[in-house]
């Protein structure tokens, strides 16, 4: 397909095979137990296409496979103000075990810090490119590799860490699967036409933690670079038929005190910038609400549904739409309100996983925008008109479930402000957020 990196018949026949017999990596047949981990490529040979500029695109069809055992990670910060704390879950005679990983292997909520070095070389031999990859397990292409394995993987398929104040993250591959492992450069590969050797291996100092034998922790894929072919017409299939409503629980008299419930939080204002549209200068910035309570936030209409201890919806409770459930305001340097705002269309469906380490955390959240699952965070992007706004220090406030029309499990920890610095001059504004415990995002 135009635009897009082609596999080759091998590889495509490769890629079969990997989920069929396991390539050679611990089939459910095979009398020797396969490693922990295994780094296979799908195939031998693969074709990039070059585009403008010499910017290559590729897809290398790199895969770790785990073993007779999930391969998991769990990463946490206690607080803005504490380091992250990973730990591999093991099974130790038979209980789930949690090992800390060593220093330096996972510094954020995006994974395992250099944990593939990639390399380029020409016919020659010589290195043209060399980078390292980040590597969670999470994937939208994942499959089983083993006819042993679980007909279904239960692990989030992203990474996590896209939202500076995410706390924390969960990583894995099912045992008997594989995962795409990350292989594109941090910045554009530019390279000729012409014929490559790609070579991806694990770090020593992962193959040492995991006990990855040496002999399953490298991959070769021969590489053939050509100039792409102009784009095809890009044809839309028609829209899908919407669902079919379903009845909503009862409407109550009254809400329990006791049982599940949602628990909104809101994090710090981010990616906060300035901009100029139409003669007028914006402050822009994105607000996050998250779920960390012990049911889903699920609106029907302005209903709220109210969940028991199994997880079934027994009642509901009038609450309003959703477009009232996020708010954010900016205040001065008092904390006097400058301007106040709603979220005029709000969608809760889950965007950033903010913490999937807390119990009942969905790792693969409804992508609906009446659905908030535990663990998870939907954002929006709002504005304010700075233009004629003094420079001077200010807090941008957000708030979740401003009217308190939810019943959750507990409404003081629904506001986040953060502080910062309106500068510049008429012509040129500035704004900078002032860094949390250290985090500038």
């Amino acid at each position: 397909m135009a635009g897009m990196a082609r596999m080759g018949t091998g590889a495509r026949a490769a890629a079969v095979m990997l989920v069929i017999a396991g390539i050679g990596v611990g089939a459910a047949d095979t009398a020797a137990p396969p490693p922990p981990l295994a780094l296979v490529a799908a195939g031998t040979t693969v074709t990039a296409e070059r585009h403008s500029g010499g910017v290559v695109r590729f897809d290398l069809g790199l895969r770790v496979v785990a073993g007779r055992e999930p391969f998991e990670v769990r990463a946490r910060r206690a607080g803005y103000d504490k380091p992250v704390l990973a730990y591999r879950i093991v099974d130790v005679d038979g209980e789930r075990t949690r090992v800390q990983l060593p220093a330096g292997m996972v510094t954020g909520l995006r994974g395992l810090d250099g944990f593939t070095t990639i390399t380029f070389t020409d016919g020659s031999g010589r290195i043209v490119a060399q980078y390292r990859t980040v590597f969670c397990g999470n994937a939208e292409v994942s499959a089983p590799s083993r006819r042993d394995a679980a007909a279904a993987n239960p692990y989030p398929i992203r990474c996590g860490g896209e939202n500076p104040f995410a706390l924390g993250a969960v990583w894995g591959v099912p045992a008997g699967w594989s995962a795409a492992v990350p292989d594109q450069p941090g910045s554009a590969l530019k390279l000729a036409a012409g014929r490559y050797t790609a070579t991806a291996t694990l770090a020593p100092r992962y193959r040492k933690a995991f006990g990855i034998p040496e002999r399953n922790a490298t991959a070769t894929v021969a590489v053939t670079v050509v100039d792409a072919a102009p784009p095809a017409p890009v044809t839309r299939p028609a829209p899908a038929a919407p669902p079919a409503p379903s009845a909503r629980p009862p409407v109550l008299d009254s809400t329990p005190k006791d049982g599940p419930r949602p628990d909104l939080r809101s994090l710090p204002a981010w990616h906060v910038s300035a901009s100029r549209k139409d003669g007028r200068w914006l402050l822009s910035f994105r607000a996050t609400i998250w779920n960390a309570g012990t049911s889903p936030l699920v609106m029907d209409g302005p209903y709220q549904l109210l969940f028991d201890s199994r997880g079934r919806p027994f009642g509901s409770r009038p609450a309003g739409d959703a477009t009232g459930l996020a708010g954010h305001a900016l205040l001065d340097a008092e904390r006097n309100v400058v301007a106040r705002g709603r979220a005029e269309a709000f969608c809760l469906a889950g965007t950033d996983a903010v913490d999937y380490t807390i119990p009942g955390a969905r790792w693969r959240p409804e992508s609906t925008c009446t659905v908030l699952d535990i663990g998870n965070g939907a954002t929006t992007t709002r504005t304010f008109d700075i233009t004629d706004l003094p420079n001077g220090i200010y807090h941008l406030e957000v708030t979740a479930d401003p009217d308190g029309r939810l019943a959750e499990l507990c409404a003081t920890d629904n506001t986040a402000l953060r502080r910062i610095i309106l500068g510049g001059t008429p012509t040129a504004r500035t704004v900078e957020a002032a860094a949390v415990h250290g985090i500038t995002g």
